[in-house]
């Protein structure tokens, strides 16, 4: 039996902001529910863009889930291109 469950997500994050080359920015997700990090199997982040027009992003993302109990697990990925033809990302979380 596989068994999904969103952690957490938002839609429409930064809807119209333009991210000057280069930007650095940092977005917190609301956290859905509450898990220990041992409920935790194996992670995705999903990315979706909407660009208006041709626009193309690359760039590099880290993701960090910190628990109550004071452990965090880390996924690091570099060079992620998305654009108005490749709108949509998948990567399984890797320990950094």
């Amino acid at each position: 039996m596989f068994l999904s469950q969103e952690i957490c997500g938002a839609d429409d994050l930064n809807h119209d902001q333009e991210f000057k080359d280069p930007s650095n920015v940092m977005i917190s997700l609301p956290v859905k529910g509450s898990m220990t990090l041992k409920d935790v199997t194996l992670p995705v982040v999903n990315i979706h863009i909407q660009p208006n027009g041709h626009d193309r992003w690359i760039f590099d993302y880290s993701v960090s889930l910190k628990f109550e109990d004071g452990s965090v697990f880390t996924s690091s990925h570099s060079g992620v291109i998305l654009d108005q033809d490749n709108k949509d990302y998948s990567g399984v979380f890797q320990s950094s």
